[in-house]
């Protein structure tokens, strides 16, 4: 008997229980889920690029050429020495690495223009989709959890805010209130919520009939308390999927508004913005001069963090969906 057990242990590697650590462990498990799928990882180093690029120009403009704030009226002052104001630089690197990518109709160097735009912008999606988010997921995890009536007469407020068409209901809430930048962000979270709602609600029917939630409420735990600890915490993951892909949408949207002129700035000194610098050169017939890159490359920097955000979203879909880990 003796025999038999050591033989069988000659093979096994025993571990001490101290090296082990399982958050590590689920960590790089995780990674090495998400590095598979090359798609999302590639979207994945687009987000990041363009959410550091973004520090940088508002913690250190400097690294843009720009001794100050990287507005409008600061690029003018920096760049405005070249003095060319009815032909606009090609791109090229005549004029140093600022003019990679051209120049626009007030001598403003495309590039650092686009990053500096970008910086609203991400600032701008990430306060109307935390916002959205948070008070979406409350809202449906409420009315999935407690159900019945209350279900019921919730669910039918959020389909009256779905019933119409998110940038035509954004547009509408923001002329109601008022056309400026804070109004802007409240008119898009008042849109966007409810989608959060809607999968916070799905998760909620489902998590509050399992047996840990069930056993927490015989012991005597209220149903407030199993709602914070048991439910919210358990319908997160597919919260920050639409989190993910909604950063990317957003930007997308106050670029529209931007394009449409429906947002007017009171001064030069405003940050700049992608949706006005593609309404820019389009207004001022660019698009038939041949002027091209004071668009083009605007248009396809927006495009690029949009495609990524959704790509990675999927990737983190995978990681968190057991169903599309094998």
């Amino acid at each position: 008997m003796q025999e038999a057990t050591g033989s069988r242990n000659q093979g096994i590697i025993i571990i001490p229980k101290h090296q082990i650590n399982p958050k590590l462990e689920r960590f790089l498990y995780n990674l090495r889920i998400f590095i598979r799928n090359k798609i999302a990882f590639v979207g994945m180093l687009i987000v990041t690029g363009y959410t550091i690029m973004a520090i940088m120009d508002w913690l250190y403009p400097q690294f843009l050429g720009v001794k100050s704030d990287a507005t409008l009226a600061n690029f003018v002052s920096a760049y405005g020495g070249l003095r060319v104001f009815a032909n606009q630089i090609p791109p090229g690197f005549s004029h140093g690495w600022q003019y990679l990518l051209g120049g626009t109709e007030y001598n403003v160097p495309v590039l650092p223009l686009m990053i500096a735009a970008m910086r609203t912008d991400l600032f701008f999606a990430a306060i109307v989709v935390v916002g959205s988010a948070v008070i979406g997921t409350m809202y449906g995890a409420l009315s999935g959890y407690f159900g019945g009536v209350v279900d019921e007469i919730m669910m039918r407020i959020g389909d009256i805010f779905l019933s119409v068409p998110t940038l035509v209901f954004a547009i509408l809430v923001w002329i109601i209130l008022g056309a400026d930048f804070t109004n802007l962000v409240i008119a898009l979270i008042i849109v966007m919520w409810p989608f959060y709602a809607r999968i916070a609600r799905s998760s909620a029917l489902f998590i509050r009939h399992m047996n840990y939630v069930e056993a927490s409420t015989a012991v005597g735990s209220r149903r407030i308390r199993n709602l914070f600890v048991h439910v919210l915490p358990n319908i997160t993951s597919p919260i920050l999927v639409r989190f993910t892909m909604d950063l990317g949408n957003a930007v997308t949207i106050l670029a529209t508004l931007f394009f449409l002129d429906l947002y007017y700035k009171p001064s030069l000194l405003a940050p700049p913005e992608i949706g006005e610098m593609i309404s820019i050169a389009a207004s001022n017939g660019y698009v038939f001069t041949g002027q091209w890159w004071s668009y083009i490359f605007p248009g396809l920097f927006l495009l690029l963090f949009s495609v990524g955000a959704n790509l990675f979203g999927d990737g983190i879909r995978d990681i968190l969906d057991p169903r599309l880990r094998f």
